[in-house]
């Protein structure tokens, strides 16, 4: 596997404070908190995190996009989501009394991204004590419930009622217009074959549905079992 290139620019925190601005979170930040944390640069297909590694603090994904998936005990590769700006990754480990200090998840990077790190004990010394910086940490982890509870229900869709349902849901994120991600990541992320994927996209697309071209995909209707 290919390993993360890690360039933590420490002492230059006012590149993480323009991150920080740029999603005008910067004033729930502890202070305690920002002075310890690092921005990291992960290049193409760099892995932050293993899965079973020991958590080193929390992620906040200031820029690019970061795979989350899971390898069982055969090797194979299970993609659970792909995050985009701004998303949180090591929140479940930091409240989980039961997962004994290890990660769940392997996370990497898609494309060249940037995170900012906030250290796991100046997390507990300041985060943790901080009102505002909590409600941020359950915001994040009530969007992680709700998008698991909704794949949990297209489990019982079809393989163009899933993908339908993710399109619009994305388009509600993105805008009516967006690019697509890789298929085979897709494919796995909606527990479907990429040809089955396939198949899916040109039903839509000839539907009415959607418009698909290339990567590009507009929303034209919303699904009926949303």
């Amino acid at each position: 596997m290919n390993m993360p290139v890690l360039r933590s620019h420490q002492g230059k925190e006012h590149h993480i404070i323009d991150y920080l601005r740029s999603f005008s979170i910067d004033t729930i930040i502890p202070e305690g908190l920002l002075s310890a944390a690092k921005l990291i640069t992960l290049h193409k297909n760099n892995f932050l995190i293993m899965q079973n590694s020991r958590p080193l603090g929390i992620y906040l994904l200031v820029d690019g996009m970061l795979q989350i998936s899971q390898y069982d005990k055969d090797g194979g590769n299970i993609i659970f989501t792909v995050q985009n700006a701004l998303s949180v990754v090591g929140d479940l480990e930091l409240f989980c009394d039961d997962c004994q200090h290890s990660t769940f998840s392997t996370v990497q990077a898609l494309q060249a991204s940037r995170v900012i790190l906030f250290p796991e004990q100046a997390l507990h010394t300041s985060g943790l004590n901080d009102a505002r910086f909590l409600k941020f940490l359950c915001q994040h982890l009530a969007k992680k419930v709700f998008e698991t509870s909704q794949n949990k229900v297209s489990m019982l869709l079809t393989a163009s009622e899933r993908l339908h349902r993710y399109l619009y849901i994305q388009s509600m994120i993105y805008g009516n217009s967006f690019q697509l991600i890789k298929r085979e990541t897709l494919a796995s992320m909606l527990g479907i074959s990429v040809r089955q994927l396939t198949r899916a996209l040109d039903n839509l697309n000839r539907a009415g549905m959607i418009s698909h071209k290339n990567k590009s995909v507009v929303i034209h209707h919303a699904p009926d079992n949303l």
